[in-house]
């Protein structure tokens, strides 16, 4: 009866110490547990902030390239314009050109009129000083 008596004594002894470490490994587990809870609430806001600073990104970039196509609308415009006021200086030129030409033609003809009128004069000075 002692022995066996002993031996439960001992028997629990070990029981107490093996649920003793038991306790000691589930706190440090339950610490260890509280502190992971900890990491992936921050990763949790991490991520969410990220993910609003990829939206933002995503709205400016959004907004940029609706810039850069009113831009391109706006540069093709103007170059339709340009080429639209390049022809039209063009007519302008030609039609310069050509009154250029006209002018030269007119001014021949009251150079050769002058002259003629010259001639008429003198034949008329002539004529008039043999009377």
């Amino acid at each position: 009866l002692e022995r066996t008596s002993r031996r439960w004594l001992h028997d629990n002894e070990r029981i107490s110490l093996a649920l003793a470490e038991c306790e000691r490994e589930a706190q440090a587990a339950t610490t260890h547990s509280d502190h992971l809870q900890h990491v992936i609430e921050d990763v949790s806001a991490e991520a969410q902030a990220l993910r609003l600073e990829m939206h933002a990104m995503e709205q400016r970039q959004h907004r940029e390239r609706e810039n850069l196509q009113r831009e391109k609308e706006t540069q093709q415009k103007d170059k339709e314009k340009l080429a639209e006021l390049q022809g039209e200086l063009n007519k302008q030129k030609r039609m310069l050109d050509a009154a250029h030409r006209e002018a030269e033609a007119l001014g021949l003809k009251l150079t050769e009129a002058n002259e003629r009128i010259k001639r008429l004069q003198a034949a008329q000075d002539s004529s008039s000083s043999e009377l």
